[in-house]
């Protein structure tokens, strides 16, 4: 069974939510003809303005997608408006809730095809104790993490204790780039912060994780590094040539955390930094990932078949699974 570990939902109840509101309050949506709705983040220079396509938010042609391409079960989290580190957090709390119930309706309706990974109020760590706990009584099957938290890194000592309760629970953390990365507004067009920025950052959040000593305090903690690990594969060596200048003394290298910690997805457009990943975490942790709705399915496949060797298509697309990741 294929199972695709990078696939976005994101429910009409959080557009019925935002639609409406005045052009200075963000975020907001506008309904457009066809189900489809512009969805603003800001009014900051770059900030995004995504056209939403009905079937970012219909669940229903989200799993006839999948049967089309052969893909049994599809590991889902709103990434994009799952954005609320920044938000005050009473509001913070109830999109993270209403987020939640829905992933865990979606998981209900689909039992045999959707994994749903779970939203926090990260700015609060008794908020998103409380929120993680009520996620893992609705059977979410993982946590979604985004690259940065309102411009702080993700292994801020004041939030050791959510990853502690996560790793309690023994669900995995899956890393997503931020819409908008620490680099954004340093004058960057958008567009490369989107490409490169969202892969660095993505990156250093990885890092943080190791470089903070959080992984030897949790110890059964496993985490998907979406998009083949960023730029860790390329830099990892450059890193770990000054452990005199790590926070902390580690037990282990940093190549040792992600091969034996991380996991990272098939979604790249370059071919050659395949072998790269290979090297850095092993074949049995490349898992297939195709960050629908922004890509096909029958695209991501096709490069799976043009640029993968056999064995490793085979294991991508057929055998590598996360261990603490329960598909059922």
């Amino acid at each position: 069974m294929i199972v695709n570990h990078q696939a976005h939902w994101y429910p009409q109840s959080y557009f019925d939510l935002v639609s409406g509101r005045p052009a200075d309050h963000y975020p907001r949506a506008e309904k457009r003809d066809g189900g489809r709705y512009l969805y603003e983040m800001g009014d900051s220079p770059g900030s995004w303005r995504y056209e939403i396509a009905s079937h970012f938010i219909d669940l229903d042609e989200q799993i006839a997608a999948l049967d089309t391409a052969g893909i049994g079960m599809a590991v889902m989290s709103p990434n994009m408006v799952a954005e609320i580190a920044g938000f005050d957090l009473a509001e913070a709390r109830d999109i993270a809730a209403l987020l939640n119930e829905e992933l865990a309706g979606a998981q209900r309706r689909y039992p045999d095809r959707v994994a749903g990974l779970a939203v926090l109020p990260m700015q609060d760590t008794a908020a998103a104790i409380e929120e993680l706990n009520r996620a893992a009584e609705l059977d979410l099957r993982g946590v979604l993490m985004l690259s940065n938290l309102a411009g702080k890194p993700l292994g801020d000592p004041e939030t050791w204790p959510i990853y502690e309760r996560i790793d309690e629970l023994g669900l995995p953390i899956f890393l997503h780039p931020a819409s908008n990365s620490m680099l954004f507004d340093r004058g960057l067009i958008p567009i490369l912060d989107s490409t490169a920025g969202w892969m660095w950052e993505s990156s250093a959040a990885a890092l943080s994780l190791i470089l903070s000593g959080l992984l030897d305090r949790c110890r059964n903690l496993e985490i998907v590094h979406y998009h083949l690990g960023g730029v860790l594969p390329y830099v990892v060596g450059r890193v770990s040539r000054y452990p005199h200048h790590f926070p902390v003394e580690l037990e282990h290298s940093v190549e040792h955390y992600l091969k034996t910690r991380f996991y990272v997805d098939s979604m790249t457009n370059t071919p050659a930094a395949i072998p790269l990943a290979v090297h850095t975490y092993g074949a049995d942790r490349i898992l297939y990932g195709d960050d629908y709705p922004w890509h096909t399915h029958e695209e991501h496949q096709e490069f799976i078949q043009k640029h993968f060797d056999a064995d490793l298509a085979q294991a991508v697309l057929h055998e590598n699974r996360v261990a603490s990741l329960r598909l059922g």
